[in-house]
């Protein structure tokens, strides 16, 4: 599956995603419209009209947050509708800044291929949309990419990637609504300072933060009702997930093995009920990452690898997300709460 490696000025994901529904309705003569990527109430329309005649997709309003979640399921329901998913042209776009080498390019190119493949062969997961990454060194450059390349201007945004490219490690990641964005700080190159092991991991972690969005949407501003927990699931399962699916696709180790390799990394057990809104993130880092995905390895060392997409799917559909969890692993999340806390 070949991707794309350039420099174009590109498109937001979620109006994409809206494009894409719009042409799929076209198709099926629900929608006259034009494909301009505009939730507008002409498309809301058609696609009640689609629930009404093919079966529900989701319970969420129609809109540029969930409009991925009826694209791909479209999609899957209909193989010859998979020819509007943005990914079956460009499955990634991968930009770099003038001040990352070859080598670093190549590597991260690389590493998206695996993640995709890997999420269709041991996950079930097709992604709709096509996942735009991003590669700079410093701030600055970061901050021009997302204005240029990714239609994101906000005034704190030089401020932003300060933050997240001024750490301790030498290769950042982030999810930034619709893109993936990669740090690198400071002077180091594969095998010098910067580990290629460590780059598919950092770089598959992030991937599968796309996956998570594509599965239950997309949301870039809450409503004040709403909090993340209501469209993605608790933080601990949202990064222990994606450091889980890290480890398992770059190292190969299964669920069981995972189980021991995150229980050996913390020193005092996490209560997972206290990580569940992203604010621990700021908090308690480690235990959001590896609690978390020592977490994530137990659910899937019993359920098995599709119970993450079948978690996600369902709040992509929008079930609350302890009934999801429920479903997909057989167990209230009180009860497992419990019992992660007796084998800790």
């Amino acid at each position: 599956m070949a991707g794309v490696i350039a420099t174009p000025a590109l498109a937001d994901s979620r109006s994409e995603a809206v494009a894409c529904v719009q042409n799929q309705l076209a198709t099926m003569g629900l929608y006259n419209g034009k494909a301009d990527g505009r939730a507008s109430s002409a498309v809301r329309s058609a696609v009640a009209a689609y629930q009404t005649s093919k079966g529900a997709i989701s319970s969420r309003a129609f809109d540029l947050d969930s409009a991925i979640v009826f694209c791909r399921h479209i999609g899957l329901r209909d193989k010859s509708m998979r020819q509007f998913w943005p990914s079956t042209k460009r499955p990634y776009v991968i930009i770099a800044s003038d001040s990352i080498d070859k080598a670093l390019k190549d590597e991260v190119t690389k590493s998206t291929a695996l993640s995709l493949s890997a999420f269709r062969r041991t996950y079930g997961i097709e992604l709709a949309n096509t996942v735009y990454i991003s590669i700079g060194q410093t701030p600055r450059e970061m901050a021009e990419m997302t204005r240029k390349h990714h239609q994101r201007n906000r005034g704190d945004i030089v401020k932003y990637w300060t933050e997240r490219c001024d750490t301790k490690a030498n290769f950042t990641g982030v999810s930034y609504g619709g893109m993936i964005a990669l740090c690198r700080d400071g002077p180091a190159t594969l095998g010098k300072g910067l580990a290629r092991n460590y780059v598919r991991q950092v770089v598959v972690h992030e991937v599968f933060h796309e996956a998570q969005a594509q599965l239950s949407g997309e949301p870039r501003k809450l409503k004040r009702s709403q909090s993340a927990v209501d469209w993605q699931g608790p933080v601990w399962m949202v990064e222990g997930s994606a450091e889980f699916v890290a480890l398992n696709v770059t190292t190969g180790r299964s669920a069981g093995s995972l189980v021991s390799w995150f229980r050996a990394r913390l020193k005092q057990r996490p209560e997972l009920i206290l990580l569940e809104q992203s604010t621990a993130r700021e908090y308690f880092t480690l235990d959001v990452y590896y609690g978390g995905a020592l977490g994530v390895s137990r659910l899937v060392s019993r359920s098995g690898t599709k119970s993450l997409t079948r978690f996600y799917e369902m709040l992509g559909q929008g079930v609350d997300w302890e009934e999801a969890f429920a479903k997909a692993y057989g167990t209230p999340t009180g009860q497992f709460y419990k019992a992660y806390a007796r084998a800790f």
